[in-house]
């Protein structure tokens, strides 16, 4: 007989078989995947500056990552294929923000 399979284009990700373009835009809405993002990236907040933890995360959970690291100012990059890894940033490793402050900081203090 004639083989199935394919992308199953039409579908526009939702349905039997449709491949779920949405995976690679949005954010999972499942609560446990959510927490389970979130309490990671708590966690690595609670660390020194320049400390990373490994992840690996595929689709709806990568876009979860990286909107829970945007939140709470955390680095998300790529390590391989899948893996990823969450750092502390350190404010005072030259971050453009770190410095914007601090020459914010020196023009208010000098009066």
């Amino acid at each position: 007989g004639k083989k199935k399979g394919g992308w199953g284009g039409q579908r526009g990700g939702k349905g039997k078989g449709g491949y779920d373009w949405r995976q690679h835009t949005h954010a999972s809405d499942d609560p446990a995947v959510q927490n389970a993002c979130r309490e990671q990236c708590e966690r690595v907040m609670r660390m020194e500056p320049g400390y990373s933890e490994e992840v690996e995360a595929w689709g709806r959970e990568r876009q979860t990552y990286k909107r829970y690291c945007l939140q709470y100012g955390l680095g998300f990059e790529k390590t391989g294929r899948g893996n990823f890894s969450i750092t502390k940033l350190d404010p005072d490793a030259g971050s453009p923000f770190a410095d914007l402050l601090k020459v914010y900081q020196q023009s208010s203090n000098g009066k």
